[in-house]
């Protein structure tokens, strides 16, 4: 199928339903701590991303780039690049995880959802090797599940590789039910019903930040939520590692 260039109309017109379908997911950053204690910028995915994105899936191990593309690849091409930066925020959405590395925001995670009707998305997700067993992909599924019920789905499903064991633990911590793909014996199903989902418990070093910040001590711009300032606020002690990054 042929796809023609926006008019400047038609592109106005699809960043307004872009900035709208922004607007009503609620707060669009999180300064997050891991289980380890360090820090990570989630927001959803932008087009500035584009080489952050092909960095991050070139430097995934051979293991975890097969995992969440099921396929053998070093590095994605363009047209799955395309693909991949393709989202409206309401039937296609993904949130990064960003980490400064030297000065520059590295992408570390990533989490996304896309879907061909109102009821059923299905999800992916992939982690940074050296940022794995931190708790990252549990925060990034947290927030996009939450999008998917915004935004009115009922159901999250994923296909996953059956030796994807952190998945595999990951999916249950969630409450995902699984199955076997009759289609394929090495893969997968997950499962959510979304209006089932709870959110799970925050970590010991999401409960310390929380203890030091407070209710009402978020920066101008920042939401703050009594019952989950860690993870919906953006501290002023962490600002400063984030720069124009962090609004």
């Amino acid at each position: 199928m042929s796809v023609l260039p926006l008019q400047p109309s038609a592109a106005d017109s699809k960043s307004a339903r872009k900035k709208s379908a922004v607007s009503r997911l609620g707060i669009d950053h999180w300064i997050t701590p891991l289980d380890d204690g360090s820090h990570v910028l989630i927001r959803p995915l932008k087009a500035e991303d584009r080489a952050r994105e092909f960095a991050f899936i070139k430097n995934l191990s051979p293991e975890s780039r097969h995992f969440r593309f099921l396929v053998t690849m070093k590095e994605p091409g363009e047209p799955l690049l395309d693909q991949l930066m393709d989202i409206d925020y309401r039937q296609r959405m993904a949130y990064v995880a960003l980490h400064m590395d030297d000065g520059l925001l590295t992408e570390i995670g990533m989490a996304r959802y896309a879907a061909d009707d109102s009821v059923q998305c299905e999800s992916a997700i992939a982690v940074a090797d050296a940022w794995q067993r931190k708790g990252l992909g549990r925060q990034l599924m947290g927030h996009l599940i939450n999008a998917a019920r915004l935004n009115g789905f009922q159901y999250m499903t994923s296909m996953d590789s059956a030796s994807n064991s952190p998945m595999r633990h990951l999916a249950k911590a969630l409450g995902f039910t699984s199955s076997g793909d009759p289609l394929d014996a090495t893969q997968v199903v997950y499962r959510l019903k979304l209006n089932l989902y709870r959110e799970p418990h925050y970590s010991r070093a999401e409960t310390k930040i929380k203890a030091q910040t407070g209710a009402g001590s978020a920066p101008a711009g920042c939401l703050t939520d009594d019952e989950r300032p860690a993870r919906l606020c953006c501290p002023a002690t962490y600002r400063h590692d984030y720069g124009a990054a962090c609004p």
